[in-house]
């Protein structure tokens, strides 16, 4: 195997000769911004030339030198007098850079931002602010400010150019309200009749994946038990719930967690996007690690992990984040196999391009319907989980599609799909977002927005229209949200979990100073109105240091990419996640430190209206 240089080196050359014009710096190449000066802009380009860094799983940063790899670079200086942050401790500095696309799409822009003054990076150089990467425009926020001159190196990397001019705009953004309140994510909700109610269960007595999030939960309608899995060594648990064991128990008690790794997910090699998923008709869970796709470290068991079955799938060229569902064929297809009545689908997408999706219909044995989910025109980089409708309807979530966050849609069982965009959206949110689907087909689009504010908004019609657009987050204070996830039952009725926190800013930051706690909301009129629920109250999920999204191994990438969400036989929505937060951070977060670990845990709904309406009491 060739070291991580060797790739570095080999990527950077393929870039260097893509072209060989020199691009126009940024003009001017230094700036001040302060409280009377207004917006700081510049312009620099056109690019031509391709730096194509980072090199993913390499490195932290972008390669700049000069004259190759090219990055623009411009110096800024933030002057705020004395007194000024006490003063605005809730504002913070926006970067925006955008640009009119001459490439039909095809280009890409990323932005960086270091503290200090910064020349040429060698990819080990960590940012301390970064935009999202594959948006028009790129964003990301200075935030916390000092008073004070304080200097920032704003690099943007052509990673993949097409001949464009970039325009940067720099402002000073006024909030209001402060920083910390200290009442935030202290007590429970108040009681409410039919509202939902939640139970946390952790895995006592054994050993918590450390520093690792990427949860998967299934559920078993044949046997009630629950299916777990988390990034860590690729182990999957077993969950039986109190009231499921031999000798039944209270509910309120714990339940009891089983190892039932197969080798394909765990063993000598190293694991990297662990996905599972549990059929809602068979029971059968599918597991799978690493980033090759179906066909290398995939397994699936029907007894719930007492017997697992290797199985070589389908060729998928995507090299991250799969995902794998199950769902019902369109009205127009013939059941295709008698051994499996749903067809199994398998996405997995390029790094920052085009997604492939394969079909099984021998219940995740062979995948021979191959196609393009999407092709990096519209919608491009990072995709969440799939989700198939009553109808057969195929919908994958992609975070960023144009200027906003879209989907891919099949309506032929995976033979062919589209792209397209959410209206009022605003990309560069930095999560996942989550499509859920009830009985009559309604679509549940539940996402971190741009401005970091956790959004849903719902369709009954496929994506022709969408309606009911809600801040979820609005009654609890909410200003960054991160790992939405989200599932629907009866007609009118959907759940969506996500984290949540009160603080403004760049939630990348080592030194975002916020404390994170879950939420789930939920609607029964089909998203008309939605209650939000806090389920960690006075124990935050994460604690100060903020939450990484971005890739690399940053020490605030303990949660990683996202969580999962299910319901059980009663209609009750299940939540699989990590808890960052544990032992001295949990005591005391706002003194003890972040120990950027991660405790898998499981919230299940005890209580009030469930997502399915017979078993309303």
């Amino acid at each position: 195997m060739q070291s991580p240089s060797f790739h570095r080196h080999l990527l950077l050359a393929l870039g260097l000769s893509l072209g060989c014009n020199a691009a126009q710096a940024a003009t001017p190449d230094t700036g001040v911004l302060s409280p009377t000066s207004g917006p700081v802009t510049y312009t620099s380009g056109p690019f031509t030339s391709a730096n194509p860094t980072p090199v993913p799983l390499v490195d932290t940063g972008p390669t700049c030198d000069s004259p190759a790899p090219a990055c623009d670079s411009f110096e800024l200086t933030i002057s705020l007098p004395p007194g000024y942050v006490a003063a605005h401790n809730a504002d913070s500095v926006k970067v925006t850079v955008a640009w009119d696309d001459v490439g039909a799409g095809a280009s890409d822009y990323d932005l960086w931002v270091y503290a200090g003054v910064v020349g040429a990076t060698e990819g080990s150089q960590t940012p301390n602010y970064r935009g999202p990467g594959g948006s028009n425009p790129e964003t990301t926020t200075i935030f916390p400010l000092a008073d004070g001159d304080n200097v920032y190196t704003i690099k943007i990397v052509p990673y993949t150019p097409t001949g464009e001019s970039l325009t940067t705009t720099i402002e000073l953004v006024s909030a209001t309200g402060v920083v910390s309140d200290p009442s935030f994510g202290k007590q429970p909700d108040a009681a409410v009749a039919g509202a939902a109610r939640y139970q946390n269960y952790e895995p006592f007595g054994l050993t918590a994946e450390a520093g690792n999030g990427e949860c998967n939960i299934g559920f078993n309608p044949i046997s009630f038990k629950l299916m777990f899995m988390c990034f860590g060594n690729g182990s999957v648990y077993r969950i039986t719930t109190p009231e499921r064991l031999a000798e039944p128990l209270p509910e309120a008690c714990p339940a009891v967690w089983e190892d039932v790794t197969p080798l394909a997910t765990s063993g000598p090699q190293p694991v990297a996007d662990p996905i599972l998923f549990t059929d809602a008709i068979s029971g059968r869970t599918w597991a799978s690690n690493l980033t090759a796709g179906p066909n290398i470290s995939y397994a699936f068991t029907d007894d719930d992990g007492e017997l697992w079955v290797e199985a070589g799938g389908g060729g998928v060229a995507g090299a991250d984040h799969q995902t794998i569902g199950s769902g019902p064929y369109p009205a127009s297809f013939a059941l295709p196999h008698p051994l499996h009545e749903n067809a199994v689908y398998f996405c997995s997408q390029a790094i920052a391009g085009p997604a492939g999706c394969v079909r099984s219909d021998d219940g995740g044995i062979t995948y021979p319907v191959t196609a393009l989910a999407y092709d990096g025109s519209l919608c491009g980089g990072l995709h969440g989980h799939l989700r198939v409708a009553p109808d057969g309807t195929v919908w994958l979530p992609v975070a960023n599609c144009g200027a906003g966050t879209g989907y891919a849609i099949s309506t032929d069982a995976g033979v062919n799909w589209t792209d397209h965009e959410v209206p009022n959206t605003l990309g560069g949110g930095g999560s996942d977002p989550t499509i859920s689907l009830d009985d009559e087909n309604t679509a549940y689009f539940c996402y971190t927005n741009g401005d970091g504010h956790i959004r849903v908004t719902t369709s009954r019609d496929r994506g022709a229209t969408w309606e009911n657009d809600t801040d979820l987050g609005l009654v609890h204070g909410i200003k960054n949200s991160a790992f939405p996830q989200s599932w629907a039952g009866s007609p009118g009725r959907a759940a969506c979990a996500f984290y949540g926190t009160d603080r403004q800013g760049n939630i990348e930051s080592i030194d975002f100073p916020g404390l994170w706690y879950s939420f789930i909301a939920h609607t029964y009129d089909g998203g008309k109105t939605w209650t939000t629920t806090i389920i960690t109250p006075n124990d935050p999920i994460q604690g100060i240091g903020g939450i990484w999204q971005s890739g690399g191994s940053n020490p605030n990438r303990n949660l990683l990419d996202f969580n999962e969400a299910t319901m059980d036989d009663k209609g009750r929505f299940i939540f699989g996640y990590d808890d960052g937060c544990v032992r001295d951070c949990a005591k005391d977060p706002l003194n003890n430190p972040q120990s950027f670990t991660a405790l898998m845990t499981v919230a299940r709904q005890t209580g009030g209206k469930s997502l399915r309406a017979e078993f309303d009491v």
